[in-house]
């Protein structure tokens, strides 16, 4: 989005977010998509069935 600390990059993105709905709409879906992936049950489970195993081979 800005780099750190850059305080005028992040609120002309916040503004730019407000403007573009389409933008907004894409960002939504990436989150909504990332969170499923990483942080459902079924991806846990899958996370933690590859660490098993992977201390299995050792």
């Amino acid at each position: 989005l800005c780099a750190p600390d850059d305080v005028t990059g992040f609120s002309a993105y916040i503004i730019k977010l407000l403007r573009d709905e389409a933008l907004r709409q894409q960002m939504g879906q990436a989150a909504r998509e990332h969170v499923e992936a990483h942080f459902s049950a079924r991806g846990n489970m899958h996370q933690f069935t590859n660490a098993l195993e992977r201390l299995l081979e050792q």
